[in-house]
């Protein structure tokens, strides 16, 4: 929208062509001072609308990265949740499956895994 209406100021001109422009009308001294004046203000519009516009544009992208990063914190923070609880399940899950007793015999340390109980 912005170039637009910098095209409507200055005629479909970039700021490059009416600061040639300007340029040439002010070394040449046939030149009046209305046409300068004109030609003047219509370069500072082309300016400002340009910088403004590389501003807006320039301000989109950083808030278009900022959507990414914080996407990617959170993609971040979720596999990381995801591995803290497989974790911990994968332990509980270890330390449960296999618990050892102590013998109430001497006699049963002679007999092989008779002091490991297993539960289903």
């Amino acid at each position: 929208m912005i170039e637009a209406h910098i095209r409507e100021a200055t005629g479909g001109w970039t700021y490059s062509q009416v600061s040639a422009q300007y340029l040439a009308a002010s070394a040449d001294k046939t030149t009046p001072a209305a046409t300068l004046a004109t030609l003047s203000g219509v370069r500072q519009t082309a300016f400002m609308g340009e910088s403004l516009r590389g501003f807006l544009l320039s301000a989109d992208q950083a808030w278009q990265v900022t959507y990414l990063v914080i996407g990617l914190g959170i993609a971040f923070a979720g596999t990381g949740l995801a591995t803290l609880f497989g974790g911990a399940v994968a332990l509980a899950s270890a330390r449960k499956a296999r618990k050892v007793t102590v013998p109430e015999t001497a006699a049963s340390l002679t007999e092989p895994r008779l002091n490991v109980k297993t539960e289903q």
